[in-house]
């Protein structure tokens, strides 16, 4: 399944290790989701942070479903610094949860139909009060936890399926939220897909989210390990990460 093609517009694509990565903005990105939705069709794009690359060094199923991304966004500062350092592009970041509040203001303009998948029940269910509120515009055409068996997925697949969104927002996690849209956009189309990871705790307040002079100086992901000190497993993946960046860096620099 290759969906990399299917939106006209070509755009800047660089590969940091082997993953491509898009110098696209914010403002630039919801013009391209606009214009997904609008053509119709499947569609998915991608935040890429220094957890997901490191994690693509050894999972070739991951990196596969995010080389078929229509757009591969930086939504972290790692990665904006291996830009920086390696190929002198300074972009700035696009938090996944800001473009996601930015869709749906997009969807509550356009009248888009929207569905919510991941986190716990209580959760999804506040942050689809809260989603009814802030974005009245939106037709919220159904939503699930992220907590299902297996011999459940079918049948979500189908409610998701039968609902016809223009829009699946979809938050469990690394890996499992990709995979999950990736098998769905195999049953039929959906014009707009996202992972959004822990967004929907955050804005139901179950999670925290870092002052946003911390996350202007790029201490985010250090506030969010502190006050959710069981994050420490994958943030072990940020000095891999920087490993890899300076050892490109000195290579390039013995290469001249």
């Amino acid at each position: 399944m290759d969906f990399s093609n299917t939106e006209p517009e070509s755009r800047k694509r660089i590969k940091l290790f082997d993953v491509p990565i898009d110098l696209i903005e914010k403002d630039s990105l919801i013009i391209q989701v606009e214009r997904m939705i609008e053509n119709g069709g499947s569609h998915y794009i991608m935040p890429i942070n220094p957890i997901k690359i490191v994690a693509t060094q050894k999972n070739e199923e991951f990196k596969r479903i995010i080389m078929n991304a229509n757009i591969v966004f930086p939504d972290a500062v790692g990665v904006r610094w291996a830009l920086k350092i390696l190929y002198g592009i300074r972009l700035r970041n696009t938090p996944g949860i800001d473009l996601m509040q930015d869709v749906l203001q997009l969807a509550s303009r356009k009248g888009y139909r929207v569905y919510l998948l991941g986190t716990k029940q209580e959760i999804i269910e506040k942050a689809l009060s809260i989603f009814s509120r802030s974005y009245s515009g939106v037709n919220f055409v159904g939503f699930n936890d992220g907590y299902f068996r297996d011999e459940e997925r079918t049948e979500i697949l189908r409610k998701i399926m039968d609902t016809k969104p223009h829009i699946l927002l979809v938050g469990m996690g690394v890996f499992r939220q990709e995979k999950f849209i990736f098998e769905t956009l195999a049953q039929g189309d959906i014009p707009f897909c996202m992972g959004v990871g822990g967004s929907f705790d955050v804005i139901a307040g179950a999670a925290p989210r870092a002052p946003d002079w911390l996350s202007a100086l790029g201490f985010e992901w250090l506030y969010r390990l502190i006050r959710q000190p069981k994050r420490i497993k994958p943030m072990m993946a940020l000095p891999k990460f920087a490993i890899l960046v300076l050892k490109e860096k000195l290579s390039k620099r013995l290469t001249y």
